[in-house]
This record gives structure tokens, C-alpha cells and sequence, in this order.
């Protein structure tokens, strides 16, 4: 008989797995607007979707007539267990009248203590950044020039994820997932 392993976020029955989710987005929050206690601002100016896998560009197209509607910019949350912990976020955005439809931007920060931004994983499409006021901006110029220099800056922001939701644990958080329906 195996010994019992921990569990991961793929393993939990749906209460721990939704609790697990729910502290996840909190820390991401946490990162990209570079402090902690906005996660509930965060969470009402941008649609976040958690899933275990990728969405396809098609999925993603169906989303920008919402987006471009409101506003209020998407983020797709890929947890692939097989990348241990590094989420792959894709994005449907209108920022200042140009829609962007990115099927895989990855985390990225300068180091373990700045704001994380949200860098198109060819390192040739720019980065997109939360400003003060929670609102996604972009820049065309991305902070490294290709994956291969950009890797310290993913590590720098997997790393700031740890630390955060290690915090979340010390300190006993837990955070609530926004009223959701379930599918019958």
C-alpha cells in the first residue's frame, strides 16, 4: 500500500478544491497589483475563469464582444499540474481602443519583491501591468527580448506566487469565491 500523498489542487474533493482556487486567485491578485488586501477590488474589475487547461483562441474571440462591451478585461487561469505551481494566464482585453487576444501570457517580475506583470509568453508582444487603480495597461516594449533572458523574471514571479500563498497558510487566510452557478 502507497503512502498517502499531499494533496495537490487536482486531488481535493470540490470544497478544499474551490478553497484552494479561491486562495490561489487571492495571491495572484496579491502579485499583480503589488499589495496585498485589494483582492475583492481586483476580483470586480476583472473576470477571472480558473480552469485545468489552455482555452483555445476561438474561446478566447467568443469573449471580446463582452469585453470590448464593458471594459472589464478577462484572465483565463490555466493550473496545469504538470508545470508545478507556474500558471499560464490568457487575456481578452480593451485597452484605449485596441482589443488584445493573448492565448498564453506568462508571470513575470524584475525581482521577488516588484509588482508582477503579465508578459505574452514570445517575449515579442510587450507586457500588460495593473496600474494604481487596478486598471490593465499595456506597453509595447516587453521587459526582456526572448524567453531565454525572460526565464529569471518567470522565476522571480513563480517564486513572489510561493511566498504569498505560504503567507496565506501562515496567517490562516481564506478567501471567498465570487457567487458562481454550477452547470446541472
Amino acid at each position: 500500500m502507497r503512502p498517502p500523498q499531499p494533496k495537490g489542487v487536482f486531488d481535493m474533493n470540490d470544497n478544499d478544491q474551490q478553497k484552494a482556487v479561491s486562495n490561489f486567485v487571492a495571491a495572484l491578485a496579491h502579485a499583480l497589483c503589488g499589495k496585498a488586501g485589494r483582492v475583492e477590488e481586483f476580483i470586480s474589475k476583472t473576470r477571472i475563469v480558473v480552469t485545468g487547461h489552455r482555452p483555445t483562441l476561438e474561446t478566447l474571440h467568443q469573449f471580446a464582444p463582452r469585453v470590448l462591451n464593458d471594459g472589464i478585461p478577462i484572465l483565463w487561469i490555466s493550473l496545469d499540474e504538470q508545470l508545478n505551481g507556474m500558471p499560464t494566464i490568457s487575456l481578452v482585453a480593451s485597452i484605449k481602443g485596441n482589443t488584445y487576444i493573448i492565448d498564453t501570457c506568462l508571470i513575470w517580475a524584475s525581482s521577488r519583491r516588484s509588482k508582477v506583470r503579465l508578459v505574452p509568453s514570445n517575449f515579442d508582444l510587450g507586457v500588460f501591468t495593473f496600474n494604481s487603480k487596478l486598471e490593465l495597461t499595456y506597453t509595447e516594449k516587453a521587459p526582456r527580448k526572448c524567453w531565454k533572458s525572460g526565464t529569471d523574471g518567470v522565476a522571480n514571479a513563480c517564486e513572489q506566487l510561493r511566498e504569498i500563498q505560504h503567507q496565506q497558510i501562515i496567517q490562516g487566510d481564506v478567501f471567498p469565491l465570487p457567487e458562481h452557478k454550477r452547470a446541472a
